[in-house]
């Protein structure tokens, strides 16, 4: 079923129908699953990285389209060797431009997903004329409607170059970064 593109490879190990596997340890290493207990952050961070690498390979739709295989793989290890010296949210970001590298719209980690990230109470969407606010928290409500001209020392453009990297798009379609950016940049 894995090698036909079954989803959820994570959840095989917690699903109540296979109880009786979990002690196989050809199952374990099926479903991913690792005695967290006794791992350090690092080593449970890097065998993420490898559990990430092989999904990407078995779920993506030619995911080296845009980039090679090998410089995939090249990326990842250097993000595997990064891991002591990062935090959590840098190697989330990190994996996030990894898949980027996909080149794929539907390939990719959404914020909000992320539990330890919090976001402005605040809907922004970007338009032909720059950046606007059109939703909040009630009380932020006399801000809708106004452009948002700058994120502290930083312009709306330059934040958008910054997240253009960790948006992923299609190669011929940037569409993704037009309605992925308004939604990232609350994080």
């Amino acid at each position: 079923a894995l090698d036909l593109g079954a989803r959820n490879r994570d959840r095989l190990g917690t699903n109540e129908d296979f109880i009786f596997l979990r002690g196989d340890p050809r199952f374990k290493s099926m479903t991913g699953e690792i005695e967290r207990a006794n791992v350090s952050r690092t080593d449970g961070w890097r065998h993420d990285l490898s559990f990430f690498e092989a999904e990407v390979k078995r779920m993506g739709y030619d995911p080296f389209h845009k980039t090679s295989e090998a410089q995939f793989h090249t990326e990842v290890e250097r993000l595997r060797t990064d891991v002591p010296s990062l935090t959590d949210n840098q190697i989330i970001v990190r994996i996030m431009r990894l898949l980027a590298l996909v080149g794929d719209g539907h390939t990719g980690i959404a914020p909000q997903v992320v539990s330890s990230w919090k976001t402005v109470p605040i809907q922004f969407e970007l338009f032909d004329e720059g950046l606007y606010i059109v939703a909040a928290d009630p009380k932020y409500g006399d801000l809708v409607g106004k452009q948002v001209l700058r994120f502290g020392n930083k312009t709306t453009e330059q934040v958008f170059q910054a997240l253009e990297p960790i948006i992923t798009k299609d190669k011929d379609n940037l569409q993704n970064i037009k309605r992925n950016g308004p939604r990232i940049v609350r994080y």
